[in-house]
């Protein structure tokens, strides 16, 4: 496969989960935080530490996790490790990792 190729789509990846991930923030402090601010402090602390744990399931962490991998492999690219790269370059960022 060709490394630009493999760069653009964990580029294109790591954009698309961005936003999804922006998009569960933006959920949660329009609607949830205006939500348990109507309710008293005993219930809202009551309901904050449910979502708390309800939060950490292998869906939610998989797509976590794998959001912050994308960044980082896109810069990465193994096959010019040993190689010079001059600043500007497509795999110029790989020659600080490798």
């Amino acid at each position: 496969m060709d490394n630009t190729r493999l760069a653009s789509g964990l580029v294109f990846m790591a954009a698309i989960g961005s936003g999804i991930v922006a998009g569960v923030f933006f959920a949660f402090s329009s609607f949830v935080m205006a939500a348990l601010g109507r309710i008293s402090p005993t219930q809202a602390v009551a309901a904050m530490n449910s979502i708390n744990v309800t939060a950490v399931n292998p869906g939610f962490m998989t797509h976590s996790w794998a959001q912050e991998s994308f960044p980082s492999l896109s810069v990465f690219d193994p096959l010019s490790c040993g190689t010079t790269q001059e600043p500007g370059s497509s795999s110029w960022p790989a020659s600080f990792i490798c």
